[in-house]
């Protein structure tokens, strides 16, 4: 059949190109309701033959075949340079989102295809997260938090919900993924005997005064170090904390009140509340 003589046939249909070549077309309406139309090339009639019935399975499934060969990893890639920069997401939180997929999702899942991503995929990916980084202490292959694991699952379905809206996926197989649940155990924190036994070994080592700060505000360490002497206040024996952003170098600063008065010694556990 010519080109120009081919059938408009929803479920499909295959014909011989003017390059000599057979095509298989299916055309349908996606669950938003809009037209699609995937065309095929193949070598003979009977190859086109059979692709359309791929192609007709993969519709008849849900699945979007125009764009069957995209694999997560390369859909990420495409995820953040657009949808992920175009927010008004925080650099921080663009280089968590970054760090997450990198050493967790990623390797779990980029190979895949994009279409053929079950929820079933996600719950195993879930299942083996292990840290890649043994130099935070932990050994290499120690399960991550659940806190990571949560992350992991969240970014991962807002990359696929952006997929459904762009009509290359019919569902978000994150949905049907139970998030997972951060750690809930209490932090572990020093008794008063032990840090004062910290603050004693410490004193005259040139980090004592940084300790010592941590230790009467509840700073965290990256807030202690970002101090600079614009933000203390000695008539007030106040501070302010000062987390850098890597893209302005600042964020709007958090005044901290401080546990302990001027000169008394420290013998607080670190839980201070923040103005």
């Amino acid at each position: 059949m010519s080109e120009q003589g081919r059938r408009d046939n929803r479920a499909g249909t295959t014909y011989e190109g003017t390059d000599g070549r057979w095509r298989a077309e299916i055309r349908w309406k996606d669950a938003q309701g809009r037209r699609q139309r995937v065309t095929r090339s193949a070598p003979s009639e009977v190859a086109a033959k059979r692709t359309l019935r791929k192609l007709q399975a993969e519709v008849s499934a849900g699945r979007t075949p125009a764009h069957g060969r995209i694999t997560v990893e390369q859909y990420w890639k495409v995820w953040r340079e657009g949808p992920l920069r175009a927010g008004d997401r925080k650099a921080s939180t663009i280089t968590l989102y970054s760090t997450v997929m990198r050493q967790h999702v990623i390797p779990a899942l980029g190979g895949m295809r994009l279409a053929s991503l079950t929820a079933g995929d996600v719950e195993r990916m879930l299942a083996g997260m292990v840290t890649l980084r043994p130099n935070r202490g932990r050994p290499k292959g120690s399960p991550v938090s659940g806190q990571t694991r949560r992350t992991a699952h969240a970014v991962l379905s807002l990359v696929l919900g952006t997929a459904v809206r762009d009509g290359l996926l019919p569902v978000n197989v994150c949905e049907q993924v139970n998030r997972p649940t951060p750690g809930t155990g209490e932090a572990e924190y020093l008794s008063a005997e032990q840090l004062r036994a910290v603050l004693g070994g410490l004193r005259g080592h040139r980090i004592y005064p940084l300790v010592l700060l941590l230790a009467s505000t509840g700073l965290r360490i990256g807030e202690g170090l970002a101090l600079r002497w614009q933000d203390l206040d000695l008539s007030e024996a106040r501070l302010r904390s000062l987390a850098r952003s890597p893209d302005t170098g600042h964020l709007p600063r958090a005044p901290i009140r401080r546990a302990c008065a001027p000169g008394a010694p420290c013998h607080c556990r670190p839980r201070w509340s923040r103005l």
